[in-house]
């Protein structure tokens, strides 16, 4: 194991080479550099274990050195030296991967201790990869392969044919016992695993699981389900309540090994003939499972007609938000509605498809009246696996619906350049149509003199700047009285204007219409389009 010290002072380098015990703590080599560029090039030529950093370096901050570290994904402890003692140097060490942060001059013995669990985290690190490694190349048994067969439907559910498929495998093990299967699943997308394949990771949820169910059965079987869970079958007579025991070993072991919380769900006992039922019944359940993780939840699924059907969110508030440009707002009427819902007995998977699929529509709906596909939007393949994932837990959801929202926002941007000052000056008045505005509030967001900027604006757009907040508001009130049902006085409050009756006369004079003889003529027109 290496060590490399980082620090622009080569009387406190020897002091540190002199305080560490190197011996004691199994490290090999010491390294050092007393600029950035000396270490980088160390790093990148010898493998390092641990890094001791000072933080103020001429040619090279040392926090920007670990900034640099992370960035390339360096596994070293990195422990943080220097003599300055202010909160934020603390907080921007630990940010940018630091282990710990110490102040000089440190004392021999707490160096040493730091160090001590450097180098114990480092082993760790190392004993998780070989575990890993050893398992690469393991294939899965025949016993696997014959019941994850059955479970998929490829072999027919019929006893003295399985008996004898089982015998031509040479599988010995008797068939007409009982069986119970448990399914464990990843709640979320692993961050350690990650970097491993599907099959990889369901390897090391194997493993440990076949170590700690041994104790209770011979005859435990586990099987791939899907990218993220595991069956586990336990077959012949075995005690309900040692299952759930082991079974919440099993996924606190995991937990403490790999830092992921599983969630199981308890099936029921069957014969072999209705395995296959039984496990595609705990994977219907885990999809609907939004609320619970680290968690042992019995096999009972509610029935259809008790799950709720009118689960929605205020779409007339949503598409206020979304019109006037605050799509960070719009966000917050969903989220605000599915944590109310989430603390209701009926709130599961098929209600947070139903939020997704209005969530869907109103985004076609608000492009199309934009006139923008968003064709580019829904077939990329980023969306495609957020979406996929948004099914799991709220907070995926969330971060599903901030990207759609996000990406939407930049879809409708495209008819200005928010690059320009014009542009940026577009973009503020889009997001603040609710608010007072006048030209010098347009010109302080964008950091320019009002009386430039105007000049610049009329010279672009061929007409003022007010002129051209006064469109966007009529603009913006013209598609919420066609797309939502609020009153002409919310909608007045919506587009900045305090009075209803002020925003009745400059809407009509403007369209040539009332707001309300507008949306009537919209609504004949939406419906003749329907008929024909």
């Amino acid at each position: 194991m290496n060590l490399l010290i980082v620090d622009d002072d080569a009387v406190e380098v020897q002091i540190i080479c002199g305080i560490v015990k190197k011996e004691q703590l199994g490290i090999d080599n010491i390294f050092y550099a007393y600029r950035t560029a000396q270490a980088k090039k160390i790093v990148e030529e010898n493998p390092v274990e641990i890094i001791v950093c000072d933080i103020e370096m001429p040619g090279g901050n040392g926090l920007e050195f670990l900034d640099w570290l992370q960035e390339r994904k360096h596994t070293a402890s990195k422990i943080v030296l220097t003599a300055y003692e202010e909160f934020g140097y603390a907080t921007w060490a630990m940010r940018a991967g630091s282990m710990d942060y110490l102040l000089k001059p440190v004392e021999d013995e707490q160096l040493n201790q730091v160090l001590k669990k450097a180098v114990d985290i480092q082993k760790e690190q190392i004993r998780k990869k070989q575990t890993l490694n050893a398992g690469k190349n393991q294939m899965m048994t025949n016993r696997e392969i014959f019941f994850e067969e059955i479970v998929n439907g490829i072999i027919e559910e019929n006893g003295r044919m399985l008996q004898k498929e089982a015998d031509f495998r040479k599988i010995g093990m008797e068939i007409h016992v009982t069986y119970m299967p448990v399914l464990f699943c990843l709640k979320k997308w692993p961050s350690l695993l990650a970097e491993y394949d599907q099959k990889f990771r369901h390897f090391i949820m194997k493993n440990i699981a076949y170590e700690i169910f041994k104790n209770i059965t011979k005859q435990v079987i586990c099987i791939d389900i899907h990218s993220r869970g595991i069956g586990v079958i336990f077959c012949g007579e075995t005690e309900q309540e040692q299952i759930h025991k082991v079974s919440m070993e099993y996924m606190h072991t995991f937990h403490e090994y790999y830092g992921e919380y599983l969630c199981g769900y308890l099936g029921t006992q069957t014969d072999i003939k209705g395995l296959r039922q039984e496990m595609q019944r705990l994977v219907e359940i885990e999809k609907n499972n939004l609320i619970h993780e680290n968690q042992l939840i019995p096999g009972e699924m509610k029935p259809e007609e008790e799950v709720q059907k009118s689960a929605a969110f205020d779409t007339g508030k949503f598409r206020l938000q979304m019109f006037a440009g605050k799509f960070q707002s719009a966000a917050a009427v969903v989220m605000d509605e599915l944590n109310r819902s989430k603390m209701k007995s009926d709130f599961d998977g098929k209600m947070l498809k139903k939020f997704q699929n209005q969530i869907v529509q109103e985004i076609y709906l608000m492009l199309h009246e934009t006139e923008k596909t968003g064709d580019e939007i829904f077939t990329a393949r980023q969306y495609q696996e957020l979406r996929e994932q948004s099914l799991l837990t709220l907070e995926y959801f969330e971060r599903w619906l901030l990207w759609l929202l996000k990406k939407a926002k930049e879809l409708m941007s495209e008819r200005r350049d928010e690059n320009t000052p014009v542009g940026q000056a577009k973009g503020f008045i889009a997001e603040h149509l609710d608010e007072e505005m006048n030209c010098k509030d347009v010109a302080e967001a964008v950091h320019l003199d009002a009386d430039y900027l105007s000049k610049l604006f009329k010279k672009e757009t061929g007409i003022s700047m007010l002129k051209y907040i006064h469109k966007e508001r009529i603009h913006l009130a013209g598609r919420l009285l066609m797309m939502t049902d609020q009153s002409v006085s919310d909608i007045a409050m919506q587009t900045g204007y305090t009075n209803a009756s002020h925003f009745a006369t400059a809407f009509k004079k403007e369209t040539g219409m009332s707001p309300l003889e507008y949306r009537k003529r919209e609504e004949q027109s939406h419906t003749l389009s329907e008929t024909e």
